[in-house]
């Protein structure tokens, strides 16, 4: 189960906090929740901290936002999640194609 948090922190920036599964069959959930935030907003923030787990569905699905985030001259920046959750993106060779912070949201 996938809950998630969309909030705008100001005119231009959206902040997105996941927590649960991000997986095949959360991702459409993610992304009706995406597509309806991301009006307006240019840069987008996804706080991983509380994934517990994510599949390769989960992480194209962040690349997508990421396209997406671009094509608006915005950026897509993903606060690290668990050691299980950040090592996906170690495996998929995917790490450097994003931006990660390690500290939580707010």
């Amino acid at each position: 189960m996938l809950r998630v948090d969309c909030r705008k922190l100001d005119g231009s920036t959206l902040n997105v906090r996941l927590e649960g599964d991000l997986d095949v069959y959360s991702t459409r959930e993610l992304l009706n929740h995406l597509r309806a935030a991301e009006v307006g907003a240019t840069d987008i923030l996804i706080d991983l901290s509380r994934l517990k787990f994510i599949d390769c569905a989960g992480v194209h699905q962040l690349v997508e936002a990421g396209q997406r985030a671009k094509w608006r001259d915005g950026r897509l920046k993903l606060v690290k999640g668990p050691q299980q959750v950040h090592r996906v993106f170690a495996l998929t060779g995917l790490e450097s194609a994003f931006e990660f912070l390690d500290v939580e949201l707010g």
